[in-house]
């Protein structure tokens, strides 16, 4: 499932990457980072969708070095519909370089069934579908459109090329507000010269975006700002970013712990600019990392859940006239989750304990990433399986950690 979404995400990246193949590379050595943060190495993800082509890989990946910067904007409606769009920028050196640019910006933008576009709706779909099978919700992708052209009106005049589309209901509808994170499943990895942007649609504004750390806002506080950027390298853990919208009549007071651009400047890629003047090249692009599903808690909601849910109840004692509530009712979705845990040795699959709750995958996913963040339990990725295990049950290095099981 989350090989689905990282193998999708990361194979339209690089598919992007041999837009460039005609014009010189940079003098900048290769860049692998992907596989020094957690994140998934995009050779491998990539490599297993193209096995048709395996030849094509190690030029791609070379080629993805000659970007200067990736931009990753998400911007979501308040149907739940979100506009992805990909950003890729290229310094131009000279005049050869872009008249070459040039010529490939006109040949994209006139040829509909350019193989590299029909590439990237590919990939884009897969990824859509994938998105759907975690969270069970319908989801298409659609809207597809591309550009390719030298932006006159930059300084550095640099030549840009953008993909985007449409997917529907990639937020999750909660009473008014909308929340997103919950296609993150296994979290993801922004490389170095990349910054993955979420911006707020006509008719909602911004209630919570997580993690707080790193992010960027444009605006005094969080409500009144259009967008939050994250500017890598950063590594994201399950089910982040996490962002929660609402109609402005709706929306609750503004988060101000947020970081300001400097100078009031809101514009991502003025925020990319001093990221790149340095460093050159997209080694890793976005590694969507294979984790398991996720729970958030109904007997103890955290900030972010009682802000994307006013309505959510904790659990209340019964009343004395009551027949009677059985113990597992009062215990809170982390009790339960420790509770399975100590029944089953102090260790378990986190496919199993999804069959054993009978929750969904993205709710058990959220739940752990939480009691992992406040240090109740572990989380180990062993091949396809996540390993969950309370404090002194951690699986040995060596070997499988349920080397016992039948």
């Amino acid at each position: 499932m989350n090989g689905s979404l990282g193998v999708g995400l990361a194979t339209g990246i690089f598919l992007v990457a041999a837009l460039f193949a005609g014009i010189p590379a940079v003098d900048a050595g290769p860049i692998d980072r992907a596989t020094s943060h957690g994140g998934a190495p995009l050779s491998e993800s990539t490599a297993d969708v193209q096995n048709d082509a395996p030849g094509e890989f190690s030029q791609q990946s070379e080629e993805t070095d000659q970007f200067d910067s990736v931009e990753f904007r998400i911007t979501v409606h308040e149907n739940g519909t979100a506009v992805w769009t990909f950003s890729y920028e290229r310094r131009l050196a000279n005049a050869s370089e872009r008249e070459q640019f040039e010529a490939f910006a006109e040949e994209f933008r006139t040829n509909e069934s350019h193989s590299l576009y029909e590439g990237f709706r590919g990939q884009a779909t897969a990824l859509v579908d994938a998105g759907s099978a975690a969270t069970d919700r319908e989801m298409n992708a659609s809207a597809f459109r591309r550009d390719a052209r030298v932006q006159e009106e930059r300084l550095n005049q640099p030549g840009v090329v953008t993909m985007s589309f449409h997917w529907s209901n990639f937020a999750r509808e909660d009473g008014k507000r909308l929340v997103v994170g919950d296609v993150f499943e296994g979290g993801l990895y922004v490389g170095e010269d990349q910054s993955l942007v979420l911006e707020r649609g006509d008719g909602v504004v911004f209630t919570e975006a997580l993690p707080s750390e790193g992010r960027t806002i444009a605006a005094d506080n969080l409500t009144t700002s259009d967008t939050v950027t994250w500017v890598g390298p950063t590594e994201f853990t399950d089910n982040r970013p996490r962002a929660v919208f609402a109609p402005p009549d709706v929306a609750g007071p503004a988060d101000d712990t947020a970081t300001k651009p400097a100078s009031g400047d809101s514009d991502p890629w003025m925020m990319i600019a001093g990221v790149v003047v340095l460093l050159l090249g997209v080694g890793s692009a976005v590694a969507w990392r294979r984790d398991g599903g996720v729970l958030p808690r109904s007997g103890a909601p955290t900030t972010d859940e009682a802000t994307a849910d006013p309505t959510s109840t904790v659990t209340e004692a019964p009343d004395e006239g009551d027949g009677g509530v059985s113990e597992e009712e009062l215990l809170t979705d982390e009790d339960r989750v420790t509770a399975l845990l100590e029944e089953n040795g102090g260790r378990m699959k986190q496919v199993n304990i999804v069959e054993e709750t009978g929750w969904s995958k993205s709710k058990v996913s959220m739940l752990l990433s939480d009691m992992e963040e406040e240090g109740q339990i572990s989380k180990l990725r062993v091949g396809r399986e996540n390993i969950i295990s309370l404090d002194g049950h951690e699986p040995e290095a060596a070997g499988s950690p349920f080397e016992n099981d039948e």
